[in-house]
């Protein structure tokens, strides 16, 4: 595709791809000329309506509320002077003198710091299960029924922990922002969805 056929119509999701490197950051640095908000959604049919199929002040207004937890400035105690003691806690449990990195290390590191940035009481293995589902349907281009139905189970189980989670008063510097239930469910499905796998990954590749 890039060397033929670098922007390219898709129509399984009656959208363009584009396919080289400086073309999508020519998409990404004009938003003047390239909208999120699109008709269809791939990404909003995925998750609901989140930041990231939004444009201009209010796509600003989720992006800008749902940040300091991940920043280095505001970041919550608990993942700026707990992280040491997870990691002992992670490798003090490997069992023998050989261990998988990315199951044993790398896959709960990465559930565990994102719920507790969020101050998120969840099991970590619900949590990378529900990963996996709306990943899931994140790359079920060809909208297969078996893989959307492994997404909307992930999405339902997903929701209904964060719906437990409000209840219990968790997750409120969101609330206290304004956001609706809905807006915090989606954008922590967003969350969900690109905030494991990449630290994850780098975790164990290092």
């Amino acid at each position: 595709l890039q060397q033929h056929e670098p922007v390219a119509f898709v129509p399984s999701l009656g959208m363009w791809l584009v396919t080289r490197w400086d073309d999508v950051v020519q998409v990404c640095e004009h938003p003047d000329l390239f909208r999120s908000n699109t008709e269809p959604s791939w990404l909003r049919d995925c998750l609901g309506e989140n930041m990231l199929t939004l444009d201009g002040a209010e796509h600003d207004r989720l992006a800008d509320g749902m940040r300091p937890p991940f920043v280095s400035s505001t970041a919550a105690p608990v993942v700026r002077e707990g992280l040491p003691a997870l990691f002992d806690q992670l490798i003090d449990s490997f069992d023998g003198d050989t261990v998988e990195l990315m199951t044993a290390y790398a896959e709960p590191l990465a559930n565990l710091t994102l719920a507790a940035a969020l101050g998120w009481t969840v099991d970590w293995r619900d949590l990378a299960e529900w990963n996996r589902g709306v990943c899931t349907g994140i790359a079920n281009f060809e909208n297969d029924p078996e893989r959307a139905g492994i997404a909307a189970k992930a999405n339902r189980e997903l929701a209904a922990s964060l719906d437990e989670a409000l209840t219990r008063g968790e997750l409120g510097m969101y609330v206290q922002h304004g956001f609706t239930r809905d807006e915090i469910v989606n954008n922590v499905r967003l969350m969900v969805s690109g905030g494991i796998n990449e630290p994850r990954d780098g975790v164990a590749l290092v």
